[in-house]
């Protein structure tokens, strides 16, 4: 929805075209890379996790993955943090790649009804929010290797047939970890198995659109080498 503007076919299409000229307007229609942007896309998961709170960082080629970012989820206490490992169409990408924005997809938390979320579990990151919007300049913190966990996306399985299937349950939480050589599922004549060390998998659908993503299988991995 958001790699470029879409034809307005539904409501869908029509709100991703408005948002993107919003984040056009808001950033002067520049597209220079200005590491004082920021865009974090702020979501409640639908699915359970075995992390209540991580981000997502989008990959791209422009330098938006900077000290402060990570200093950022450090100090909002983030449970864990997701590479992307290669370009996708979603808002936090959009406004990295085309403006060079610090920019994250975090999910705080499962979806609840209306003021049935416990907010206590979201007490650090209101605080570290809460400084990144008064502060002049946001004081960078040494990453912590152990305090947080960070994966890498290994694979992204795409829905090629409507024969698609999972063989683990609905309901099984993001970063359910599988060993190596699990049969995780398949597509008409292609079965998937988990591959060497092991792999997690985090928002895992079987229901999407043929030529969607189906499920993200993900590695823990370091930031050391980006920072």
């Amino acid at each position: 929805l958001f790699q470029v503007k879409n034809e307005p076919r539904n409501l869908e299409c029509d709100i991703a075209n408005n948002l993107q000229d919003i984040v056009s307007n808001f950033y002067g229609r520049s597209t220079a890379v200005a590491p004082e942007r920021w865009h974090l896309d702020l979501h409640c998961a639908i699915r359970k996790s075995q992390h209540y709170r991580f981000a997502l960082s989008p990959f791209t080629d422009k330098p938006t993955r900077s000290a402060s970012l990570f200093s950022f989820i450090q100090q909002a206490n983030l449970d864990a943090v997701l590479l992307s490992n290669r370009p996708s169409s979603t808002f936090s990408w959009h406004s990295a790649e085309y403006f060079g924005a610090q920019a994250l997809t975090i999910e705080l938390g499962q979806v609840a009804p209306l003021g049935r979320n416990d907010l206590t579990q979201l007490d650090d990151f209101d605080r570290a929010m809460r400084l990144l919007v008064s502060e002049p300049q946001l004081v960078e913190t040494k990453w912590d290797s152990n305090k947080m966990p960070v994966y890498r996306v290994n694979r992204t399985l795409i829905k090629q047939s409507s024969d698609f299937f999972f063989l683990f349950p609905t309901d099984v939480p993001n970063f359910t970890f599988f060993d190596e050589g699990e049969h995780i599922g398949g597509d008409g004549e292609t079965q998937f198995y988990i591959e060497q060390g092991g792999e997690a998998i985090v928002f895992p659908n079987p229901d999407v659109a043929i030529g969607q993503r189906a499920v993200l299988l993900v590695k823990p991995t370091s930031i050391e080498e980006i920072l």
